[in-house]
């Protein structure tokens, strides 16, 4: 079963790191980790795909304090289409829905402005000539369209890499975002068992601790 198992867990094309964070939670087999590593230098779509060190640096983004206390969102194209991702600051957890006939324009109009105001939101806006001041949403407007690519590249699912993406320990807080968001690991193709889904909060102090590392 190993071989599946290398294949689940490499559905999302995240790397190494992420990869062994992720599988070590749940499945262990000798030398699993050279066996994650040797696969992954083999894959086409991750050598593709591969990082690219960015021309600036952006702005650093501080750890809200609880789930869905401050939100970014900004829009970006893809073959054509229109996206939205959103992205918690608290947990990182991003979401990502395709739009139709929607322009950036959405986030300055009236309409916008009165839905904020009705739910008591604070509306921030950064210059789009600047997309360095948002960070956060920047960071995950490149990660989301990487999945994509190679998601379209390799034939696998998007949402199920989106769903590997939430569920894999991220390097700074070293927590899935999924469980800082809800308080619980989500079930993936990798196999689980009932107490690793069981509901099981993180300290703040210590998600903030490593994340200032």
């Amino acid at each position: 079963m190993r071989p599946e198992m290398l294949q689940r867990a490499h559905e999302d094309h995240l790397g190494v790191v992420k990869t062994k964070a992720r599988v070590r939670r749940v499945i262990w087999w000798p030398e699993m980790s050279n066996h994650i590593s040797q696969m992954i230098s083999r894959c086409e779509t991750c050598s593709r795909f591969q990082h690219q060190q960015r021309k600036e640096p952006l702005k650093t983004t501080l750890l809200a304090g609880r789930p869905w206390e401050q939100v970014a969102a900004d829009m970006f194209e893809w073959r054509g289409q229109q996206y939205v991702v959103v992205v918690d600051y608290y947990s990182r957890f991003p979401e990502v829905r395709k739009l139709t006939g929607q322009s950036s324009r959405q986030f300055f109009c009236f309409e916008f402005a009165r839905w904020a105001m009705t739910y008591d939101i604070k509306h921030t806006t950064s210059s789009p000539r600047y997309p360095q001041g948002n960070g956060l949403v920047e960071r995950f407007v490149q990660t989301i369209k990487t999945l994509l690519k190679k998601a379209a590249h390799s034939g696998d699912d998007f949402s199920m890499a989106l769903l590997a993406y939430r569920s894999t320990p991220q390097e700074t807080t070293g927590v899935a975002p999924a469980q800082l968001l809800m308080g619980r690991q989500l079930r993936t193709s990798l196999p689980s068992n009932s107490a690793l889904l069981q509901p099981k909060l993180i300290s703040r102090k210590v998600v903030k601790k490593r994340d200032q590392v």
